[in-house]
């Protein structure tokens, strides 16, 4: 017999997978949530709360074509490049290329310790 179910429920992921749209952080976005840092300082919050606290098993994240800062950003924080989708949105009545990027449980837990 389990003596607080609570436990049960926090072992388990609550999603399998967290999916991410990424966009440029400012002070004010950050504030009160996160000691603002850099983008990699940021994203690497996200990160760990994806992994440690929601137990996410996988996690995902994209950026449009020509934002090559936002894609080192996921690079230098473990995530891999994983695929391209040409034309995926349409922002300011211009269809956008989008690359995605995602990085496992297995991969963080390499990378963090």
């Amino acid at each position: 017999m389990v003596e607080n179910p609570k436990e049960i429920l926090f072992e388990k992921p609550l999603v399998e997978t967290a999916r991410l749209r990424l966009r440029r952080f400012t002070k004010d976005d950050a504030e009160g949530v996160l000691n603002f840092g850099s983008d990699t300082e940021v994203l690497t919050e996200i990160l760990k709360i994806c992994f440690n606290d929601l137990k996410v098993n996988r996690v995902e994240a994209s950026c449009f074509a020509g934002n090559e800062a936002s894609g080192k950003v996921q690079e230098k924080c473990g995530m891999k490049l994983e695929g391209f989708h040409p034309q995926v949105l349409k922002v300011k009545g211009v269809l956008r290329d989008e690359y995605f990027y995602g990085i496992t449980r297995d991969q963080w837990d390499t990378l963090t310790h």
